[in-house]
């Protein structure tokens, strides 16, 4: 199904888990969200393999630019609940 519709040209997927991000990061070089929280160990995983993550607080938004930073990658990032901060809020990280 994901190669499909990347042939039809769709440029983001979301899914409910982090282990589906992974499996669909596995057939897909496109944007992917993972909707639902995600512990440190699979936050590790997602950011490494450069899927977005929605942030559902302040501290795990840090957590996760901490983890780029230990990575030497940008974190890809959704604020749900901090639209203030957006998407590039690590970025911007020395606000926070």
């Amino acid at each position: 199904m994901a190669k499909v519709a990347q042939d039809w040209g769709i440029s983001w997927f979301a899914v409910a888990t982090p282990d589906e991000a992974v499996e669909l990061r596995k057939s897909c070089d496109r944007n992917i969200l993972v909707m639902a929280p995600a512990d440190e160990e699979s936050n590790y995983e997602l950011v490494q393999r450069e899927i977005s993550v929605t942030a559902f607080s302040l501290e795990h938004l840090r957590s996760l630019c901490k983890i780029a930073e230990e990575l030497e990658v940008q974190a890809k990032s959704i604020s749900k609940w901090i639209p203030a901060l957006g998407a590039s809020a690590c970025a911007r990280r020395k606000s926070f």
